[in-house]
């Protein structure tokens, strides 16, 4: 956004917001939602876009990755209808071939949802475990300033933040997940192992 003169990072947080709306309206799953933003930016970083077409540029990036990771993807005339008519249909069309063509086809990337996934499996993390870290993660979609991380980063550190609130019962966790022991002794291999992963995907 940074190299964007006609938007900003506030107006990219805002279309964020929107797309959430869009995704639970859609009931789509929550790798649609990580892979639009990520092909939202990788494209915004390309190529200069106008105010006027943000929403455009956001309702396309959310068709491409329903394309990629629903069953049944939504077709362009709900994107239309979703904007309430702001755009044609033609309009999406368009957006969508100039987006996939930017990005080379590239729609395939290491977004941050799978390695919370893993990160979390490797954990035997309770259910509230899981539910923080997955509301942190989701959190930082909408800050621009959170590019600069690298996904798996942002995931790790996620994790720690949910393994270290306060208002979290381990113990209670532990119950649901017999595999869990809440232990210290458990506790630090599973962060122990959950690092070890980090490492192996942050080298450059």
């Amino acid at each position: 956004m940074h190299e964007q003169s006609d938007v900003n990072a506030k107006m990219r947080a805002i279309l964020v917001d929107w797309l959430v709306e869009v995704h639970m309206k859609f009931r789509l799953v929550p790798e649609t939602l990580f892979l639009c933003i990520n092909i939202i930016d990788r494209y915004c970083s390309l190529v200069k876009v106008q105010r006027s077409k943000l929403q455009l540029v956001g309702v396309t990036a959310l068709l491409i990755a329903c394309k990629y990771e629903e069953i049944y993807p939504p077709e362009v005339r709900d994107c239309v209808y979703i904007t309430d008519s702001a755009y044609e249909r033609e309009e999406v069309l368009d957006m969508e071939q100039d987006i996939v063509h930017q990005l080379s086809f590239r729609i395939t990337v290491p977004t941050a949802y799978p390695f919370l996934q893993r990160f979390l499996k490797l954990l035997k993390a309770p259910a509230m475990v899981k539910h923080a870290a997955s509301y942190y993660t989701e959190r930082t979609l909408q800050e621009h300033d959170m590019l600069r991380f690298r996904p798996s980063l942002i995931c790790a550190s996620a994790i720690v933040l949910a393994i270290n609130n306060p208002e979290i019962d381990f113990d209670e966790g532990a119950e649901e997940n017999n595999s869990y022991s809440g232990t210290s002794n458990v506790y630090m291999v599973s962060i122990h192992r959950m690092n070890h992963s980090v490492k192996c995907v942050t080298q450059p």
